[in-house]
């Protein structure tokens, strides 16, 4: 019978063999399934290093072409040691390339069997830099104290040329004194012609006065009618408080160049007060270069705000009623120059504050779409990507779009619901919602006219008035009274209103329109209210009235997604009238990117207004600026009920845009997650080929966030080539390795969706 102790060190023998080889295969299982990732990762260790000896060999051509005697014998020595690690080097990287050259499952299998040779060519290469690194050491420490004499040359000879530099110095300042003696009397002629613009302005206003003094007595006695009754808001929106916003100028203090404010002891108002009379104004007398000339030119825009007869009135007791004025300077420099503008804020008050800040934003081109545009990550990007953005550049919040020198702040306005949490954070980093663009609107602009319409649900429009406190600023939208009694800031009826104006009058007001080019009609469609449409046409408005931004009225129509009290027939009821008035189905031109009616109840998902207006006979394939169809626009804005609609209707859901790509690979772009499903059952070719010969996996791996890779990979992706090449020649492994911010959850459904492609490749 055997030895007990025999028998126990046999089994702490058999336990020591079995946990050494439990350990071994757990490596060997670890090696086997991150090969891929080791291999990249080689690759890219291997393309440092030559870097890296690039720069030593040209510091090495360097010394030798200097010829000093200290540094000959090192050159001889650096020279051998380098080609001995381009040797090893060049074993490495062949190695690397042969593992490259595989499918990933047959990578795991070479990389097992190969890892210990790269093992020992890394270990060589480790022991040359330290040599390379030991030869350095030694020559700069016998080299460097050489320089110390040119130093001391170079001193002297800064001395002698510092005397003759103060000589010419002082010429300078004698020419200096005579431009400020030149200065002052252009100031003084500046001032005379001041003078006499404002006369000429007083006059023009007196005129003006008494032009339309009937139809300001009628707008008048309905507001006092009003005030004598009850306090009037609009109806569906809630009375808020006063609430706690940055005004203009302290946003623009946060990235200014030249920032100053003066608040003197005996200023009325507090600092930052609320009051709609301190709110920024649409200026009341403005100039700016001739479009025609800004390419040439720039941009130059001059606004003077302040005026008394357009001062709107106070609304909190604690407001010193202080009469503000304000100027705004901006300058856009041409595009041939520098992309970039220059905005200068002056504002004052009488026993007020005075402001002066000067701001450079950066204008971005429309070519530029990458995730280290502001523009894109609004658009596109998730809110990390946004707050990583900002982080690294917190200026980004200030830059402007290139084509209309719209701000983030707008764009983010735009987004609607998907934007709310991005106008927080740009908020936060100093955004200005008084910036105005191009056209003289601002981000507190657009977010008004939203809450006015009350298109959005309840919880966005609050949210909207908390931010911008929108209902303060309904008089910069510059209303008429019609437009006030359809809104619902009067209520009242409409038809007694129409009636009770001078033929002349009526014809004006019915026509005018707000600063987003929009008349009354178009509030009246925009809203769905039928009634007022008929009473409008009937009273004379003019159908076919476009704004850039509006449209035409059936445009607005168009963007009725019964959010508010607008049901499918009222919708119905005012395409018929519009139509039947006159209206033009298919009217694009001098609409924001030309489109039609039908693509703006695409983008918007309005099947209300798409069903009309197809019985009516819209063109379902006709094409916007960029080669959109309406199909196109329901892909990329994410409007899935929209896309089957149109689909069964005829619409080509293969169509191409300007840029090469089609609806699927915009709609991974955008991160359009309710879509996706839907173009997948509605046959869409996912094999076709986008803009510089990339794939949807290319589009995948530079711009698709967590919840679109999910949305892939339960789709068939059969005959996508995960390792195909654009025309650059990356791969979307490659692409997705450039992102910007890239968490472990995106790493693992990226190449969880390779897998699956790769899984379905033929």
């Amino acid at each position: 019978m055997a030895d007990p102790l025999s028998i126990a060190s046999g089994v702490a023998s058999l336990l020591n063999v079995a946990g050494r080889t439990a350990t071994c295969l757990y490596e060997f299982h670890q090696d086997l399934k991150h090969g891929p990732d080791l291999i990249l990762a080689l690759s890219n260790e291997v393309s440092d290093l030559i870097l890296v000896l690039d720069r030593i060999n040209e510091a090495r051509e360097t010394l030798q072409t200097l010829a000093r005697r200290e540094s000959t014998p090192y050159v001889s020595v650096l020279g051998a040691q380098l080609d001995t690690a381009q040797e090893v080097l060049s074993k490495l990287e062949s190695l690397s390339t042969a593992l490259s050259g595989h499918k990933r499952s047959m990578q795991r299998i070479k990389w097992c069997l190969r890892q210990n040779k790269a093992a020992a060519l890394k270990n060589e290469v480790r022991e040359v830099r330290l040599r390379i690194n030991e030869i350095m050491t030694a020559h700069n420490t016998q080299v460097l104290p050489i320089p110390r004499v040119e130093v001391h040359e170079a001193h002297t000879n800064l001395k002698e040329n510092l005397a003759a530099t103060s000589a010419q110095s002082d010429m300078l300042s004698q020419v200096l004194r005579e431009l400020l003696s030149f200065r002052t009397a252009a100031d003084q002629q500046v001032h005379d012609t001041q003078k006499e613009l404002q006369c000429l302005r007083n006059d023009a206003s007196q005129v003006a006065n008494n032009f339309s003094h009937r139809f300001n007595a009628i707008e008048g006695a309905v507001a006092a009618l009003l005030s004598q009754t009850h306090a009037v808001t609009a109806p569906g929106r809630k009375s808020h408080e006063r609430f706690q916003t940055l005004p203009a100028v302290d946003s623009m203090s946060q990235e200014a160049i030249v920032y100053f404010s003066v608040r003197p002891k005996q200023a009325k108002c507090h600092s930052g007060c609320s009051c709609r009379c301190h709110f920024p104004s649409k200026p009341d007398v403005s100039w700016t270069i001739p479009s025609a000339l800004q390419s040439i030119t720039g941009l130059l825009f001059v606004g003077y705000s302040g005026s008394p007869m357009k001062k709107p009135g106070c609304d909190l007791p604690s407001c010193g009623k202080v009469n503000t004025i304000r100027l705004q300077v901006t300058y856009g420099f041409p595009l041939w120059f520098i992309r970039g503008a220059l905005h200068l804020f002056l504002e004052a008050s009488v026993k007020g504050s005075f402001y002066c800040g000067l701001v450079a934003r950066r204008r971005i081109p429309h070519t530029v779409l990458n995730n280290s545009n502001i523009f894109y990550t609004i658009t596109n990007g998730t809110l990390e990507e946004m707050k990583f953005l900002l982080q690294q550049d917190r200026s980004h919040c200030q830059d402007i779009w290139g084509i209309d020198g719209t701000c983030a702040l707008q764009w983010a306005v735009r987004r609607g619901p998907a934007g709310i949490s991005k106008l927080h954070l740009l908020l936060q980093y100093g955004a200005d919602p008084d910036y105005q663009d191009d056209r003289g609107i601002s981000a507190r602009n657009m977010a008004t006219q939203i809450v006015l319409a009350r298109e959005q649900p309840a919880e966005i429009l609050e949210t909207m008035e908390e931010l911008f406190l929108s209902s303060k600023s309904f008089d910069e939208l510059e209303l008429t009274i019609i437009h006030k009694v359809i809104a619902g800031i009067y209520p009242v009826p409409l038809a007694p209103i129409v009636q009770s104006l001078p033929p002349n009058t009526l014809t004006e007001v019915l026509n005018s329109k707000d600063i987003f080019g929009s008349t009354a009609l178009h509030y009246a469609a925009r809203a769905g209210n039928a009634d007022a449409v008929g009473i409008l046409l009937a009273a004379g408005a003019r159908h076919d009235a476009c704004g850039e931004d509006c449209g035409t009225p059936l445009h607005q129509v168009a963007r009725i997604t019964c959010v508010g009290t607008a049901t499918d027939a009222a919708v119905t009821r005012c395409i018929d009238l519009l139509v039947d008035a006159g209206a033009d189905i298919d009217w694009s031109k001098g609409v924001m990117y030309d489109y039609t009616p039908l693509m703006e109840a695409a983008r918007h998902g309005s099947r209300a207004a798409m069903k009309p207006l197809l019985l009516r006979g819209a063109n379902i394939n006709k094409r916007d600026r960029d080669n959109w169809t309406a199909f196109h626009s329901s892909a990329v804005f994410n409007q899935p009920e929209a896309a089957i609609l149109l689909a069964q209707n005829g619409a080509d859901v293969n169509t191409v845009g300007s840029s090469g790509d089609g609806p699927l690979h915009d709609a991974v772009l955008y991160n359009a997650t309710r879509v996706m499903p839907v173009l997948f059952e509605l046959g869409i070719n996912h094999l076709a080929l986008g803009s510089a010969g990339r794939t949807i996996l290319h589009a995948a791996a530079e711009f698709a966030g967590l919840d679109m890779l999910q949305v892939l990979r339960k789709q068939s992706l059969a005959g996508l080539d995960i390792n195909a090449q654009d025309d650059n020649g990356a791969t979307p492994a490659e692409l997705f390795e450039k992102r910007l911010v890239v968490t472990d959850e995106l790493r693992e459904a990226f190449f969880g969706l390779l897998e699956q492609a790769e899984g379905g490749f033929s």
